[in-house]
């Protein structure tokens, strides 16, 4: 009986190390020779539409975010399964904990090279962000397995709250006016420079009227 409970015990334990391991690696930085052919990734395109963000009001926005921040993107990107995590300089904490004022902060951003396939995969809108450009940055803390929260990095590790281009608004310059069509493939070379990718009028009109609001309520930390 007490070997039939240590056996089951040990394959509890194996599991959850396993289940450690794979999360771990699932964030593992892949090794890409392909780097400086990037703008020339076909878009795989997963359009911005409302009805697919988990979005209700600028008051949810705000209340389910646990940093809101002003930053610039340092340049510093780790290309990994399924996301980017991206270095960035806090300029200024709007909301949230005061002690990342002035500090380097990591981002995991919902888009994504593929580089077997030279592919870029854009999820609900959200393109990444680009070098010394500065942001308006939803975010919400990275929960950690047992593995990754004793890497350091992993203590100032983020995702964009909305995982979509509502959780992400450039500061700076004329507000896009860009509405692509569906029919038609882009590089990301094509869209880069572009807030988040869209292909109806009434949609870019939503996320404007947000970023308006956004922008309006946090007036004071643009000043």
């Amino acid at each position: 009986m007490k070997k039939r409970f240590l056996i089951i015990w040990l394959a509890i334990l194996g599991i959850c190390v396993l289940a450690g391991i794979m999360t771990r690696l699932s964030y593992t930085n892949f090794t890409v020779d392909k780097i400086d052919k990037i703008d020339e990734f076909l878009c795989c395109n997963t359009f911005f539409r409302t009805q697919d963000v988990d979005f209700s009001s600028i008051e949810h926005l705000f209340d389910s975010s646990d940093l809101i921040a002003r930053v610039r993107k340092t340049g510093v990107s780790s290309h990994q399964r399924m996301t980017v995590l991206s270095e960035v300089k806090v300029i200024d904490v709007i909301a949230g904990d005061e002690k990342y004022q002035g500090e380097i902060i990591y981002v995991y951003e919902p888009s994504y090279f593929i580089f077997n396939s030279e592919l870029y995969y854009v999820f609900l809108g959200y393109i990444l962000m680009q070098e010394e450009e500065e942001y308006i940055l939803f975010l919400q803390k990275k929960a950690s397995s047992n593995l990754s929260a004793k890497i350091e990095m992993e203590k100032n590790s983020f995702v964009i709250t909305t995982k979509s281009a509502l959780g992400k608004f450039k500061v700076g310059g004329s507000h896009q006016d860009t509405i692509l069509d569906e029919n038609l493939s882009y590089t990301y070379g094509q869209i880069r420079h572009l807030e988040l990718l869209v292909s109806d009028k009434k949609e870019l009109e939503f996320y404007l009227s947000v970023k308006n609001q956004v922008l309006e309520r946090i007036a004071s930390h643009l000043q």
